[in-house]
């Protein structure tokens, strides 16, 4: 009974990479799910199916490099509410893989409801599209350094860097040095490269919120 309460508390708060291999569970103790916890955790299994699926084909794994064929494994995903297949289908249309030809505001929307999830991805891809006023968006500074900030809260390497990068022009935030080399750190303590480039000119230079130190520096 504790393993399912266990099970069931991992369904309520979404933590999809312990859901998602759930086969093995759902074998033992399935029978005994409440019918709404054994329907989730069947569904998440599936979109998952279709997610790998999808990933196998892109990238040759296994199979033969299809991206045509990933095409209908990220729809599926997509269309049962996955962001990370949003996320990838997105980046097709972005970039008109798998013969889907290039559509930026269909990758848009995709962008939008893969983010309206938490995806740190595509709040990141979303950002760019803002940035630049791609995709039927609106071009708003303001709009794609919010989406960076919510990407870099999760760790993406590249969000932390253009947020960052944001701050010392103060392109739709404050300029703000101290905030830029705390997020250049994150960065580099990711081992971004651009990250990296910059907290050693910070260093170097010793004039922005950092003390002048040049073992740091190289």
């Amino acid at each position: 009974l504790g393993e399912i309460r266990a099970y069931e508390k991992l369904l309520m708060e979404e933590v999809t990479e312990e859901v998602v291999h759930s086969f093995n569970f759902l074998s033992r103790f399935g029978p005994r799910l409440s019918p709404s916890t054994f329907c989730t955790a069947t569904r998440r299994l599936f979109m998952h199916s279709d997610l790998m699926l999808g990933r196998f084909h892109e990238v040759g794994f296994g199979v033969e490099r299809n991206k045509t064929a990933a095409v209908p494994f990220y729809t599926r995903a997509a269309d049962q509410g996955d962001a990370d297949g949003m996320f990838h289908l997105a980046r097709f249309f972005e970039r008109g893989g798998g013969d889907l030809g290039q559509d930026f505001n269909e990758a848009a929307k995709l962008y939008q409801c893969a983010a309206d999830r938490g995806h740190a991805g595509a709040q990141f891809n979303l950002a760019y599209m803002h940035h630049k006023g791609d995709g039927g968006l609106a071009q708003s500074e303001e709009k794609a350094a919010e989406l960076y900030r919510l990407s870099a809260k999760q760790g993406h390497a590249r969000a932390q860097f253009n947020l960052g990068y944001c701050h010392t022009k103060g392109k739709g935030v404050e300029k703000d040095y101290g905030e830029a080399a705390r997020l250049f750190q994150l960065g580099a303590d990711l081992g971004h490269a651009r990250s990296l480039r910059n907290l050693g000119i910070f260093y170097e230079r010793g004039d922005r919120s950092l003390p002048r130190d040049f073992s740091k520096a190289r």
